[in-house]
């Protein structure tokens, strides 16, 4: 039983980490993207300003979840 356990927390770990390199990957490629199209097409994604704030949002929140995990099982308990 314990190591099924294990094997589910590494799981979950990697995930975790998956979508925090996600996350990070496609703020800085959206961020990049829209920096070169202003100044050099004179145009830009349109969604892409609003998005980021929200990228960087979820970013912090898996962050959050993964390294203080006593603060996200607080917030749990409280529902």
């Amino acid at each position: 039983m314990e190591v099924k356990l294990k094997r589910v927390r590494a799981f979950i770990l990697l995930a975790e980490d998956g979508v925090m390199t996600l996350l990070l990957t496609a703020m800085i490629l959206l961020a990049v993207a829209q920096i070169l199209l202003r100044n050099f097409f004179d145009s830009g994604i349109i969604w892409a300003d609003p998005t980021l704030p929200w990228f960087f949002l979820l970013f912090g929140a898996v962050l959050i979840i993964t390294y203080w995990p006593s603060l996200s099982l607080a917030l749990l308990d409280r529902g």
